[in-house]
């Protein structure tokens, strides 16, 4: 290539020279120099302007993306207004609620607070109950050899002791509570009241007949040793009294009864009747409340969750399409350095060239005068190919700034809330504490 260039530059001097001599001028011979060099930058130019295009186009859609709204702003007022509203109906049914019981106290004369039952703690003990009674009859049984196997008496056993428990906890619950309804009442001897204890006390009795016939039964089922058929007649009840497993078979199903039947009457609620409904209607408002607080706080925490996943979707977005267009800014960058390359070594080559013509022009007139720079600086330069801007850099968004606002305005909403909640407790529910 460099013999091509020396070939070339010796033709175009030897042809400058015998132009010279025929009395024209060098720059003539330099403009085709310069147009030679300028069909290669030319190249370089229009591909790097294609870059540059390219970059511009890129950024124009990057302009128009980065204008949509980035700092996404989350209304919670509608929720605050909802939270007002709901909270102040809940509230309200609390006080009633409150009010209710507080009147249902006085009436019926109770100065204690509601009692609430275990009820999972007394279901197991109604459960032992029933297997100790169902080991005492099986061992009974057993030993009388009323049964194939031990465990056809602990089936049979296992029998009797629930029905005696279920019986006795049913009874206790349904009956024994309501006893003494409105005994302590300023009004105890209003028929509302009356009618309820005199039912009370002639089902509690008619319990009493059922359950003395229920141990009766079983005292005979052992005395006489049968499981088919018995029969209640005197001489059965004389032999009852005169076998002693029968007696304790009677007794412990006896004992085990009064217990089934006292836990039953608090095992599941307060011991009088319809003050533990009022008190579970209060609780269970109370827990309506919190879980309407609790059901607007995920609202508010949800509607910031999804600000945030759309922040950063489209901070994602915007960074994939800023690193593409910066790589795009890149390729121009490189292609301008590339340019500016070939521009410097296209100066010095014509440079080079105009001076060699210089030389043989001047020596071919016999002019001892030099050319001056002045007048080649104009062919000599090519800076005409580098004038024109290459885009800017662009940097992603701080997504920490959008996030920090994000999570001040979640703060507020969320003490905007706790505040409503404050005020309405205190101002219809705190008061009655």
């Amino acid at each position: 290539m460099k013999h091509a260039n020396a070939d070339y530059t010796g033709v175009a001097i030897d042809w400058t020279i015998s132009q010279a001599l025929g009395g024209h001028q060098v720059d003539s011979e330099a403009y085709r120099l310069r147009a030679s060099h300028e069909d290669n930058l030319r190249v370089q130019q229009n591909a790097l302007k294609s870059k540059c295009a390219e970059a511009e186009s890129l950024q124009a859609k990057l302009n128009s993306g980065l204008d949509e709204p980035i700092d996404y702003k989350v209304e919670c007022d509608d929720l605050l207004a909802e939270a007002q509203t709901t909270l102040s109906q809940k509230a309200r049914g609390i006080t009633r609620a409150e009010n209710s019981q507080e009147a249902f106290r006085l009436r019926h004369g109770i100065t204690r607070e509601p009692i609430t039952s275990k009820t999972a703690q007394n279901m197991m003990f109604l459960m032992i109950l029933v297997f100790v009674e169902a080991g005492i009859n099986a061992s009974f049984f057993q030993n009388a050899y009323m049964v194939a196997s031990p465990f056809a008496a602990l089936l049979t056993s296992l029998l009797i002791s629930v029905t005696n428990v279920l019986v006795c906890a049913c009874a206790g619950y349904y009956i024994g509570r309501w006893k003494d309804y409105g005994l302590n009442a300023v009004d105890a001897n209003s028929p509302v009241f009356t009618y309820r204890r005199n039912q009370a006390r002639f089902l509690f009795w008619c319990f009493i007949g059922v359950m003395g016939f229920f141990h009766a039964t079983v005292g005979l089922v052992r005395a006489l040793e049968s499981l088919e058929s018995v029969h209640h007649a005197i001489v059965n009840y004389k032999l009852l009294l005169t076998t002693p497993e029968a007696v304790f078979l009677v007794l412990t199903g006896s004992c085990l009864s009064v217990l089934a039947y006292q836990k039953g009457k608090h095992a599941f609620g307060d011991p009088y009747p319809e003050y533990g409904e009022l008190h579970e209607t209060v609780y269970s408002l109370h827990d309506d409340l919190l879980d309407a607080f609790d059901d607007l706080t995920q609202q508010i925490e949800e509607r910031f969750d999804d600000a945030i996943h759309m922040l950063e979707k489209s901070g994602k977005n915007q960074r994939r399409s800023i690193a593409k267009y910066n790589h795009c800014v890149e390729s121009c960058l490189k292609a301008k350095r590339d340019l500016e390359c070939a521009v410097g070594k296209a100066e010095s080559q014509i440079q080079m060239q105009l001076s060699q013509i210089a030389n043989h022009h001047r020596a071919a007139r016999g002019s001892p005068t030099q050319n001056s720079e002045k007048s080649t600086k104009h062919l000599v330069s090519f800076e005409n190919f580098l004038n024109f801007k290459i885009p800017a850099f662009h940097h992603p968004p701080d997504m920490k700034g959008h996030k920090a606002r994000l999570a001040e305005d979640k703060a507020r909403a969320f003490n905007s809330l706790n505040t409503i909640f404050q005020e309405i407790f205190e101002d219809n529910v705190g008061a009655k504490s």
